[in-house]
């Protein structure tokens, strides 16, 4: 049986070219961390984000790539360096997975990243504020 492309969050590799991306679309570019032994990882991803990914209105709304922090998976920063995917969190201050950040074209975090999964029930909300939010943030900084 054949897999839908949408059945799997696409990893980000480049950051260069999803800055050009989002800075093209006015979309926020959405980075879920996450690690392969994370229960709420796996959880997260298959309740909120898949769902997500497969919703042509969302895929308009909102830039959505995974970060997998697991050793040996590298990233190309937005200025062109290379680097593990561990790194590239640490250097968000970022602890714990799984966590959601929200960035512009430049690589600059737009309100406060989303921790952990303790309240799976309202995380949806949650995360439609901080996407909501971002998009503002991106249209005010166009004009």
């Amino acid at each position: 049986m054949a897999t839908s492309m949408n059945d799997e969050l696409t990893q980000a590799t480049n950051l260069q070219q999803l800055g050009n991306e989002v800075k093209r679309s006015g979309r926020p570019l959405l980075l879920l961390f996450t690690q392969e032994h994370c229960d709420y990882c796996h959880r997260l991803k298959e309740e909120i984000f898949l769902p997500m990914n497969r919703n042509a209105a969302e895929r308009e709304r909102v830039l959505i790539r995974e970060v997998s922090i697991d050793l040996g998976n590298e990233i190309t920063y937005f200025d062109g360096t290379v680097e593990e995917g561990y790194l590239f969190f640490k250097k968000y201050g970022l602890f714990v997975t799984p966590t959601v950040i929200l960035l512009d074209s430049t690589g600059t975090q737009i309100g406060k990243p989303l921790l952990g999964a303790n309240t799976l029930e309202m995380y949806g909300w949650y995360l439609d504020v901080a996407i909501d939010d971002a998009r503002q943030t991106i249209l005010a900084n166009q004009k």
